[in-house]
């Protein structure tokens, strides 16, 4: 089985490469246009969920109070593992000004908005062990802004 902080790191690489991406003019038509229910309207209100959470450690501090117990900062910054005293308070500060964490006598814990996140993020680790297996069969390593492979759309072949 993947460790979840393995599946967590793709994952983050994956959300990254996305966020990249979304932020270059693209032809295409957006992908949440029509796609299982995601009307033009509701379009907003998934780019602004995502560039929520693509902000650098948000969604490890989720990950991290998945489980409901609270946390103090100091444990939820080793929970976290690397990040800086002042991401995490800027992190904790969104997260909090988003109601998907809440800072209670015992520390931060997530919110019932935050946990509902948190349930449907669970299938993440699966997906990624699954998309990672698939992209070792490929010759040819996804693109990459760190490769310089910013542009490359289409999958090998």
């Amino acid at each position: 089985m993947l460790h979840s902080g393995t599946a967590l790191a793709q994952f983050d690489t994956a959300l990254a490469q996305f966020a990249d991406a979304r932020r270059r003019p693209t032809p295409c038509p957006s992908p949440f246009v029509g796609h299982r229910g995601v009307t033009p309207r509701d379009k907003p209100a998934v780019f602004q969920l995502l560039a929520l959470l693509e902000a650098r450690y948000a969604l490890r501090v989720l990950w991290a109070l998945r489980d409901g117990h609270a946390q103090t900062f100091r444990l939820l910054q080793d929970s976290v593992g690397g990040v800086t005293p002042n991401t995490l308070n800027t992190r904790l500060k969104e997260l909090r000004a988003a109601e998907l964490v809440t800072h209670g006598p015992d520390g931060y814990v997530i919110t019932p908005l935050g946990a509902d996140l948190a349930r449907r993020l669970n299938e993440l680790p699966a997906f990624a062990h699954k998309w990672a297996a698939g992209q070792t069969k490929k010759s040819v390593p996804p693109p990459s802004p760190l490769n310089g492979d910013i542009d490359a759309r289409t999958p090998a072949g």
